[in-house]
């Protein structure tokens, strides 16, 4: 399966990964943000090894790290925020997509079992692609810059997960089942 989003190509080998879904590009999604005005969505969602519920938010911010700054600082626009409010949409979405969907309902339904069993899991992945931090930046200083914004979005999703983690092409969690590059 694959899919392109932000400039990047999604591989996912389909012995790892099943049901996996645009999420933001359904007519079930398309029609939620038509009736609620701001309504906001993640980029996928689909099971991992049949365990676990993936809700990813795919972000690439390369070649304007400047531009982008405000971003990744704390704030009500920042990507913390938007990152919880497209999560707490998706699941939004898929609760009302197992009662009512006309499209994916059996995705719908299985995605809403594995949010509710609790021997599996739910991982909230942000991935971030961003520029390397300019020459010069102590090592400790964006390493305490990338702890604080974890733990910002663990903040905004503790409520459905305490599995959110961000990971980028070089930090692929998924090797072997899933493969990125950059378009």
């Amino acid at each position: 399966m694959t899919f392109e989003e932000s400039g990047l190509r999604f591989e996912f080998s389909p012995t790892h990964w099943s049901d996996l879904i645009q999420y933001d590009e359904t007519k079930d999604f398309m029609k939620i943000r038509d009736a609620v005005p701001r309504t906001k969505g993640v980029d996928f969602v689909g099971i991992f090894q049949n365990e676990t519920l993936l809700l990813m938010e795919v972000k690439n911010l390369r070649g304007s790290r400047i531009a982008n700054k405000p971003r990744v600082e704390q704030g009500e626009d920042s990507l913390e925020v938007e990152f919880a409010q497209k999560v707490k949409d998706t699941v939004a979405g898929i609760a009302g997509g197992a009662r009512n969907s006309t499209h994916f309902k059996t995705e719908w339904t299985l995605f809403l079992d594995l949010m509710k069993n609790e021997g599996k899991r739910v991982d909230a992945v942000l991935w971030l692609e961003e520029d390397f931090p300019p020459a010069g930046l102590p090592e400790k200083r964006e390493k305490a810059r990338r702890d604080a914004f974890l733990k910002n979005l663990k903040k905004g999703i503790a409520w459905l997960t305490g599995r959110v983690f961000v990971f980028n092409k070089q930090d692929n969690p998924y090797p072997g089942s899933l493969t990125v590059t950059f378009l």
